[in-house]
């Protein structure tokens, strides 16, 4: 049994160690650098992440400690589309069956 369990932890070891080997690149291989463009990209300001008209040159947190939002020049250039409410009178809702009734006046009696 102590053989079968040694060979087992030596199979296991064996097969992770390929496992390992195969996923990385072969030595001399070239090694993907990210894009200096993502460096270069400098936000023009941070604005309040809840769209309070409050900037700021640096990154910061507002009251509520969310982060404010950068913005780049390709934002900047482009405005936000105008949200548009439009609200028309409702009328009031019919019942079928009710009947409308005149209202009277009269006088309650405290009592």
């Amino acid at each position: 049994m102590r053989r079968a369990l040694i060979g087992t932890l030596a199979a296991t070891g064996l097969l992770a160690t390929a496992g390992y080997l195969a996923t990385q690149p072969p030595r001399g291989a070239p090694v993907m650098v990210a894009p200096a463009q993502a460096a270069e990209r400098q936000p023009l300001y941070y604005r309040d992440p809840m769209g309070k008209p409050d900037y700021s040159p640096v990154p910061k947190k507002d009251a509520m400690g969310m982060d404010y939002v950068a913005v780049y020049e390709e934002e900047e250039a482009k405005p936000a589309p105008e949200k548009k409410v439009e609200s028309k009178p409702t009328p009031p809702p019919v019942v079928k069956g009710a009947e409308q009734a005149p209202i009277k006046p009269s006088i309650l009696s405290s009592g």
